[in-house]
């Protein structure tokens, strides 16, 4: 990973900013495994050796964010989510790695943005044989556990519940950056539409970049809803996906 680290070093360091965050190495079929925790780990650790131009922050506080979002690392599958979490923790820059299976070898893919302007600073990829160790790494998938906050309220159309129906909808608005940069596509929510009739505990399954994903947070939190109805005929809070949709 040294190599690597480095020509990922240069790299940020000729953008010139000055901090970075680094996700996790996510894959093969975008799964979490141990060795893409090792990975991670070493790759972090000799970024931080590369160059005093540019300081690491602590992954810790991506958990950290993820959980006072409802979140846990174990979303973070893709770069979009990547650029929405980073958008959070005052960084400059973030790092996004990718593994690859290709016959008996691993390809290794670090994308490096920079958060300002959401554009891609570099793409630098290697390749490596793949050692017992790794082998043995490789098969073992790391499970994130599912918050709390999905357990115990019912899903509409089961059980008996009914479904919730919005009668105020405001529709969610475009940022400035979204629209300079052309930026279209769905932001997937899971709320929980409570008996009061207003949208809570919002988690974010998919989101967009350059600010559409809070926009769209935003816009469900202004809904106003007819709740669902339980068994019992009376309102019920149920949990369900919502799509906010953004066209130019």
């Amino acid at each position: 990973m040294q190599p690597l680290a480095a020509r990922t070093a240069r790299a940020i360091a000729k953008s010139k900013d000055k901090s970075v965050v680094v996700f996790g190495f996510v894959g093969p079929d975008k799964n979490f495994t141990e060795l893409g925790r090792a990975l991670t780990e070493q790759f972090g650790a000799d970024l931080a050796k590369s160059t005093d131009r540019f300081s690491v922050t602590e992954r810790g506080r991506i958990a950290e964010n993820l959980a006072n979002k409802g979140l846990n690392p174990g979303d973070v599958r893709d770069v979009d989510f990547a650029s929405w979490i980073t958008s959070d923790l005052s960084v400059e820059s973030f790092v996004f790695g990718t593994l690859t299976r290709s016959g008996d070898g691993l390809n290794i893919e670090v994308d490096c943005y920079s958060v300002k302007s959401g554009k891609r600073i570099d793409r630098i990829k290697t390749a490596s044989s793949i050692s017992e160790e790794m082998r043995k790494l490789i098969s073992q998938t790391v499970e994130y556990p599912i918050p709390d906050s999905y357990s115990g309220i019912p899903t509409p159309g089961k059980n008996g519940y009914g479904y919730p129906r919005c009668d105020y909808c405001p529709p969610a608005t475009y940022t400035s950056h979204a629209v300079k940069n052309h930026v279209q596509g769905t932001v997937i929510l899971t709320v929980v539409v409570g008996a009061d009739g207003r949208a809570s505990d919002i988690v974010v399954k998919k989101p967009l970049p350059d600010g559409l994903t809070d926009t769209a947070i935003a816009a469900v939190k202004s809904l106003k809803f007819s709740p669902a109805l339980g068994p019992d005929g009376k309102p019920a809070g149920v949990r369900q996906v919502i799509e906010v949709t953004f066209h130019i």
